[in-house]
């Protein structure tokens, strides 16, 4: 088996996300698993790893929604029959961002 490379616990989710790479391309993806330092999702598109990617995704807060808007960069796509497993490593995210992910996964079942 490979060597463990996450930094941080993952939680299940189960969640729409838009990524966008290029100028104007955006897939929808389905959330897997979330972290504070990345996400795996599927997708209907292939990505490259390495691809830089922008993300949204929209998560409950007590506030009420919240929009987590970051940076990232595709480590992992594993090619599938209609859908991409995709693991995407968070590289810039505002800390208001982080601490509402950060309450949105108290709330989540561990990985």
């Amino acid at each position: 088996m490979g060597e463990e490379r996450r930094t941080a616990p993952r939680f299940t989710i189960d969640q729409m996300v838009d990524l966008e790479f290029g100028r104007e391309s955006v897939i929808h993806a389905s959330g897997i698993n979330v972290s504070t330092s990345g996400l795996l999702c599927k997708a209907d598109y292939y990505m490259e790893p390495d691809t830089e990617v922008s993300l949204v995704m929209t998560i409950p807060s007590e506030s009420g929604d919240h929009t987590v808007s970051c940076d990232g960069i595709v480590v992992r796509c594993d090619k599938g029959k209609g859908r991409h497993l995709t693991a995407i490593r968070f590289t810039s995210l505002a800390d208001k961002d982080v601490g509402a992910l950060s309450a949105f996964l108290e709330g989540c079942q561990a990985v």
